[in-house]
């Protein structure tokens, strides 16, 4: 099974991966992280319906799933899945608000913080997935 990773999931991490890095001063925790979570996608990829769906009332978002990033459980990866390819949409922490973040991104509204730190507001786009992304920060 393929994975592509939607931009806005690439930048969760590389926010993620920069907060524990330089925020808290704790780059193991970094690096932990970006193994743990291209650990918990590659499990994801041999067993990709072990995920929940994710509950919504938004009928657009009936068969995203989620999974915890393992040793980071407060952490979640949101995918969708077709017949070849596992498609990650996001991948957040629960202290966000993820409720608003998926289902603003399904009705293409979902505005956030700029992951460059300016503070300026940018649209996270819709859930449609067309193309894979690189992970430059999960590259081997």
């Amino acid at each position: 099974m393929k994975v592509s990773y939607r931009q806005a999931a690439s930048d969760d991490v590389v926010r993620q991966f920069r907060y524990y890095l330089v925020t808290l001063n704790l780059p193991e925790v970094a690096v932990r992280f970006r193994t743990a979570v291209r650990q918990t996608v590659q499990s994801l990829q041999q067993h990709p319906l072990v995920g929940p769906r994710y509950r919504s009332g938004n009928p657009q978002l009936q068969t995203l799933r989620t999974w915890a990033v393992a040793g980071f459980e407060a952490i979640r990866i949101y995918y969708l899945l077709d017949e070849d390819t596992l498609h990650i949409i996001r991948i957040l922490h629960g202290k966000r608000d993820v409720k608003r973040l998926l289902e603003g991104e399904a009705g293409g509204e979902a505005r956030e913080r700029c992951p460059d730190g300016s503070g300026r507001l940018t649209n996270t786009g819709s859930l449609s997935v067309t193309a894979s992304y690189p992970w430059p920060v999960l590259a081997s």
